[in-house]
C-alpha cells in the first residue's frame, strides 16, 4: 500500500463516489510506483459492487488520465492473464475541485457581506434538497450501461425517458443511479427470478422494481455438482429446467435449511440405496421432487426392518 498515493486519490475529485472508491483501493494496492494488478473480481468484493461497474469505472478513471491500463500476458501462452497491471498517474492530475469544473479566477474578489455589485452565492435554507440539472452526457452513457445490463432490448425510446424520471426522483448521479440498478438486474437473473429475463426495462423502470425485496441466490450448479459426484452412474444433468430447479428450490428453502452440504448428504444416502441405482437408476429431476422424498426414506426404513 502506498501512503502517498492514497493521500493523493483522497484529495482528487473524480466526479462519481463509487469511482473515488475504486480509485481508493487501487492506491491501496499500490506500490509506490503505483502499479498494481488486483482482478476485477477482487475489486468488485472489496468495494462491494459488481463487476461490470468496476470495469466501467476503471475505464472512466483511464479515460480521465488517472491511470493507464496495460494487458498482462501469461508468461506460458499467448493469452491474456487474468488481471491487468494498473499503473496509476496521480501526479499528473490536478487537485482542482472537480473534473472539468472552473477554478475561479486568479485575483478576483468575492462580493463583500452585506451585498455588493457581484450576485450574491445561490443558498437554499429549505429542508428540501436541491435537483442539480442532469448532464445530459452523463445520463445517456449511465442509461447505455444500464440497457445492456441483461433485460431485454425493448423499447429504448420510452425506456430511456423512464430512466431519467426514476434518476431524478432517486436523488443520486446519473452513474451511481445506474449502478445500483445494474447491481440490482444482475442479482436477480444469477437468482433466476421467475420471469425476470423477459421483463421489459420500462417496465422495471415504472414499477421501480429494484426497490423489491431481492430473491436468495441458490447454488444450484454446485447441488448439481453434488449429484454428479456421488451418482456418478446415474443419469447426468445435461440442462438445469424450470421444473429442476423448481424442485432444487423447494429443498433448499424447506429441507436443506440453506445448506449445501445437506445435498452432499442427501445424494450419499440415495448412492447406497440399490433401488436407486440399479435398472431404476433415478435422475436428479425423480430424487429431488418433492413427492418423491418420502418414499425414498420410507423405503430405506422398511429395508432397514
Amino acid at each position: 500500500m502506498s501512503m502517498e498515493l492514497m493521500v493523493k486519490a483522497m484529495k482528487l475529485k473524480v466526479g462519481n463516489p463509487l469511482r473515488k472508491l475504486v480509485l481508493l483501493k487501487l492506491a491501496d494496492n499500490a506500490s509506490d510506483q503505483g502499479e498494481c494488478w488486483p482482478s476485477y473480481q477482487h475489486i468488485a468484493d472489496q468495494c462491494e459492487i459488481s463487476r461490470r461497474s468496476v470495469i466501467a469505472h476503471i475505464k472512466a478513471l483511464e479515460k480521465d488520465g488517472f491511470l493507464k491500463i496495460n494487458n498482462r500476458k501469461s508468461t506460458n501462452s499467448s493469452k491474456l492473464n487474468a488481471s491487468n497491471l494498473f499503473v496509476l498517474t496521480l501526479h499528473k492530475c490536478s487537485e482542482s475541485p472537480a473534473l472539468g469544473g472552473e477554478s475561479p479566477a486568479p485575483g478576483s474578489e468575492s462580493p463583500a457581506l452585506g451585498g455588493g455589485e457581484s450576485p450574491a452565492p445561490r443558498t437554499s435554507h429549505s429542508f428540501e434538497p436541491v435537483n442539480e440539472p442532469i448532464k445530459e452526457s452523463n445520463s445517456d452513457s449511465a442509461f447505455d450501461r444500464f440497457w445492456s445490463a441483461g433485460l431485454p432490448k425493448v423499447g429504448k425510446q420510452k425506456a430511456h425517458a423512464a430512466f431519467l424520471v426514476n434518476l431524478k426522483k432517486s436523488k443520486r448521479d446519473a452513474e451511481s443511479f445506474a449502478d445500483l440498478l445494474i447491481e440490482d438486474i444482475e442479482h436477480r437473473l444469477l437468482a433466476n427470478q421467475f420471469g425476470f429475463d423477459r421483463l421489459h426495462p420500462t417496465t422495471y423502470l415504472n414499477q421501480r422494481r429494484w426497490e423489491d425485496e431481492q430473491p436468495e441466490i441458490i447454488p444450484f450448479d454446485r447441488i448439481v455438482e453434488s449429484y454428479h459426484r456421488n451418482l456418478p452412474n446415474n443419469v447426468p444433468v445435461t440442462a438445469l429446467s424450470d421444473r429442476r430447479r423448481e424442485f432444487l428450490t423447494y429443498l433448499w428453502t424447506q429441507r436443506a435449511n440453506r445448506e449445501l452440504g445437506w445435498f452432499d448428504e442427501f445424494f450419499v444416502f440415495c448412492a447406497s440405496q440399490q433401488w436407486l441405482n440399479g435398472s431404476h437408476r433415478a435422475d436428479l429431476e425423480w430424487l429431488t421432487d418433492p413427492n418423491n422424498y418420502p418414499r425414498i426414506t420410507e423405503n430405506a426404513k422398511g429395508a432397514a426392518a
